[in-house]
């Protein structure tokens, strides 16, 4: 697959650099996403660096932590929305934080959160969230624990808000994994995801 737009990781050092906020804002530190620079221009403003709480990450729309990972249709967006974590995907939302539709755009494409549609890589605005990783980390193949009733994946049957932001591996396809999200008010759903370019799910 193509790679998405701003891809590339910037070491915290460069961060104002190549955001160059106006006026001074909170740069995310990606890829993790948990913590942030305050930048004053391109330059790093000294002991500057705001990081969230374990299982929190730092959204720069809300400008401040949130629970990680992002729910689905936060806000006040209607319509076409972004998936915040995946550039290649898009939301139907209906304003009030409900999703309705998952979508994915044709290969090549992004969706653009400023045109609300699919366009070309070198065209496409991503969510500064896509990419993150949050710092969260799988629960390991087979592990039951005290929990719901697994699957040989180690997945729980249904996701549930004691699953919530867990990734779990897709057992015919090394490429896709399963994510537990929250979809609405107390309402959660699994959605499958494909690693980008030649990379595999690693449990």
């Amino acid at each position: 697959g193509t790679p998405s737009p701003a891809d590339t990781t910037v070491a915290p050092a460069d961060i104002c650099k190549t955001a160059n906020p106006t006026p001074p804002a909170f740069v995310l530190i990606k890829p993790a996403c948990t913590s942030a620079q305050f930048c004053n221009g391109q330059t790093a403003v000294p002991n500057g660096v705001y990081n969230c709480t374990t299982g929190q990450y730092y959204d720069p729309d809300q400008k401040r932590c949130m629970t990680a990972p992002p729910t689905p249709c936060l806000g006040t967006c209607q319509g076409a929305c972004p998936d915040r974590t995946n550039c290649s995907r898009w939301l139907v939302c209906d304003g009030k934080g409900n999703m309705f539709d998952q979508n994915d755009c044709p290969d090549t494409k992004f969706f653009d959160t400023t045109k609300k549609d699919c366009s070309a890589t070198n065209e496409a605005k991503c969510d500064p969230l896509n990419k993150c990783t949050f710092g969260i980390t799988t629960l390991a193949p087979g592990v039951t624990a005290s929990g719901p009733t697994t699957t040989g994946t180690g997945q729980p049957s249904t996701c549930t808000a004691a699953n919530v932001g867990r990734y779990y591996p897709e057992p015919t396809n090394c490429k896709q994994y399963r994510a537990c999200l929250q979809t609405g008010s107390n309402t959660y759903q699994y959605f499958t995801s494909t690693c980008p370019n030649a990379l595999v799910f690693n449990p």
